[in-house]
């Protein structure tokens, strides 16, 4: 389970970082920044969930730490 979640913890930092990479092109409000996180990233953090979500998984908490800070 632990490699299914690192995979998709990986996968969700190269969204973040490709969010990140856009935002530093353009000028976006706070509020479109969330919602980008929220439609690009979050699902990719959750997909399977469900199944996983029964164990510790501290690093996906680590990219909605990121991104709020």
């Amino acid at each position: 389970m632990s490699n299914t979640v690192k995979a998709l913890n990986d996968q969700a930092l190269k969204a973040y970082n490709q969010l990140l990479h856009v935002f530093s092109r353009i000028s976006v409000d706070v509020k479109t920044k969330l919602v980008l996180f929220d439609s690009l990233a979050v699902p990719i953090i959750l997909y399977g969930s469900n199944v996983w979500g029964i164990y510790s998984t501290p690093e996906i908490d680590k990219i909605h730490y990121v991104f709020v800070n």
